[in-house]
């Protein structure tokens, strides 16, 4: 139950909630799931809708994605923002929010009309600064002693404020890298890869500025990633903040609990799961929804191995047999690519 629970809880980090379901321990229902965000940022509108599988059903662990829903954002002066269907149940939208206007999710699925409560956009404000400090991080080993790897802290600074006053914030990151191909043989069309991957599955970053001085965050790490061959050229770092109201703090506030283990066995579940969609047209369902509207920024950074002070480690040795995706870097994962980011500085 926790598995799913969690995919459908993460599938968007930041939520909002208003209505209130209770959390259901022991059964999977058949049941709706649709999540998403809406932002002042073009290329971020996003809503995945996809079917909860029982136990009883043969679909995949992660419910089936549904294809044919008709999804819109409706803002508080009744503009439309039409999404298109890409893929996997995700629907997508060009189009981006206005600070300070309102804004609400409408899905159309046969005869059911799913629909958000409205909520207003926050401005993010800039992040401050963010850097890459090199750590050695020590962990326990599976025969019980203790050993230490070398990692790399990315550090942010940053004011939880905008000009409205102090803000609720949610941090994502990203992270890509570049990857040279090595081969053995003779004169290769040697490509270069770029890939790309979120680092922060199962980790939820919230701040509350009151629980800061001043609302600053001062040298606040906000991810390690071990230092290893990614960071042999050019290493990636982004950082996305999210402006959020007070009910989607508390919300992530209690998934952050489940997310994190911090629960005794015995511990009650830590209250209700909130959710902010309806069914409007059948009110016995209860989808599992959470629409966030949310202001957006982000910042970027490059480091590599020599600008942290670290060995180089290489993927591609030049003894013995080389890996497959050496001689051919898209074996390295579903995200790499020949496509060099606008963004690639270098």
């Amino acid at each position: 139950m926790k598995h799913i629970l969690i995919y459908i809880l993460l599938a968007f980090i930041i939520t909002s909630c208003v209505d209130e379901i209770p959390f259901e321990n022991n059964k999977l229902f058949d049941k709706i799931a649709i999540s998403g965000q809406f932002t002042n940022v073009s290329g971020q509108q996003i809503v995945s809708i996809s079917e909860i599988p029982n136990e009883n059903t043969l679909s995949q662990a992660n419910g089936d994605p549904i294809d044919n829903a008709k999804v819109k954002v409706v803002d508080d002066q009744g503009k439309e923002f039409a999404f298109t269907y890409a893929a996997k149940g995700d629907y997508l939208c060009d189009d981006m929010g206005v600070p300070g206007r309102s804004y609400k999710l409408v899905v159309e699925l046969g005869d059911r009309i799913y629909e958000s409560s409205s909520h207003k956009l926050i401005e993010a404000g800039p992040i401050d600064s963010l850097y890459a400090i090199p750590e050695t991080e020590s962990f326990l080993t599976s025969n019980g002693t203790v050993s230490s790897k070398k990692v790399a802290s990315f550090v942010v600074n940053d004011h939880l404020v905008n000009n409205d006053g102090p803000t609720n914030v949610i941090y994502r990151t990203e992270v890509e890298f570049e990857f040279r191909e090595v081969s053995s043989r003779p004169s290769p069309p040697l490509k270069v890869c770029f890939l790309k991957a979120q680092n922060d599955y199962g980790r939820i970053q919230i701040f509350d500025p009151m629980d800061y001085p001043d609302n600053r965050l001062v040298r606040n790490t906000v991810a390690q990633v071990d230092h290893d061959y990614r960071f042999q050229y050019f290493f990636s770092f982004l950082l996305r903040k999210y402006a959020v109201d007070e009910e989607t703090l508390t919300y992530w506030a209690k998934i952050q609990k489940i997310i994190s283990g911090d629960q005794n066995l015995f511990d009650p579940p830590p209250g209700k799961f909130d959710v902010n969609i309806k069914c409007i047209s059948h009110e016995n369902e209860n989808p599992y929804g959470y629409f966030t509207v949310a202001g957006m920024s982000q910042k970027r950074i490059f480091t590599n191995s020599a600008q942290l002070g670290y060995n180089i480690v290489q993927f591609c040795g030049r003894f013995g047999r080389l890996p497959n995706e050496c001689e051919d870097c898209l074996l390295l994962g579903a995200s790499s690519s020949l496509i060099k980011p606008d963004y690639w500085i270098y």
